[in-house]
């Protein structure tokens, strides 16, 4: 099982640089890069991603924020969040994703 990759302090590359200034709000940026990661292959199924403090830390955020993130997505089935476990992919990602209405924020996208 493959764990996305979070050397010290360091963003992970499928997580675009989050737009601070944005009237979009961090925790919906967050959700869209997640979920644009997984429609893109960049995060696969079972995949783990790095633990809340240092990735909250790499994205210059509070984890507060980047729980809200990742709270949609795991009440809809596309993460699953287990104390001690961490958060990983779920096994259908791509299926689950194809329901949800997510928009796409990538700065080349909408901005």
């Amino acid at each position: 099982m493959r764990t996305a990759q979070l050397s010290s302090h360091r963003r992970p590359d499928w997580c675009l640089p989050l737009d601070h200034a944005s009237p979009v709000p961090l925790w919906a940026q967050i959700e869209s890069r997640l979920a644009g990661a997984i429609r893109e292959h960049r995060l696969t199924a079972g995949e783990r991603l790095p633990a809340e403090p240092d990735l909250a830390r790499a994205l210059g955020i509070s984890r507060n924020t980047l729980r809200q993130g990742l709270r949609r997505l795991s009440t809809c089935g596309v993460l699953v969040r287990a104390p001690g476990f961490g958060t990983r992919v779920c096994a259908q990602p791509t299926e689950v994703l194809q329901g949800l209405p997510i928009p796409d924020l990538t700065p080349t996208a909408n901005w």
